[in-house]
């Protein structure tokens, strides 16, 4: 008879060599993102190399968080829309607020979440993570 679990079973064995060196990103992919967000990761990958690459394919990217604040508008969104991986993008306010620092050269740095959000903004400071002066906006209106 067989056990009622082999059909919950029938996925690819997991049972990776070490990580070596000269491994090919591909390979690091396929190889050993094999469970959790991991395998998401890899999922995303092949759906990224092999039906979105196509040219007949409009590509939109939805952006929420602290994106552009930590430079990946510049450093990853800008180069992807450059190169055509990017057709169009939906985006919160926050993130067009803080793009407006880099464009406009307005200084951002690293910060910590240890500090009281309170103190920050008696400072008129842009609170959790990142800092920078909020005033240099409010005359820009």
């Amino acid at each position: 008879m067989t056990d009622q679990r082999d059909k919950y079973l029938k996925g690819k064995r997991i049972s990776p060599d070490p990580i070596a060196d000269g491994l090919s990103i591909k390979n690091l992919v396929d190889r050993y993102f094999n469970g959790y967000n991991a395998a998401r990761i890899q999922e995303i990958c092949h759906l990224v190399s092999g039906k979105m690459s196509s040219q007949d394919v409009c590509i939109g990217v939805s952006l929420s968080g602290a994106l552009t604040p930590a430079g990946l508008g510049s450093s990853c969104l800008v180069p992807m829309i450059r190169s055509g991986m990017i057709d169009y993008i939906v985006t919160t306010g926050a993130n067009l607020y803080h793009d407006l620092h880099h464009s406009l050269d307005l200084q951002l740095t690293q910060g910590t979440p240890f500090v009281d959000d309170n103190e920050l903004f008696e400072k008129d400071i842009i609170i959790y993570g990142k800092r920078g002066k909020r005033p240099e906006f409010f005359g820009l209106t």
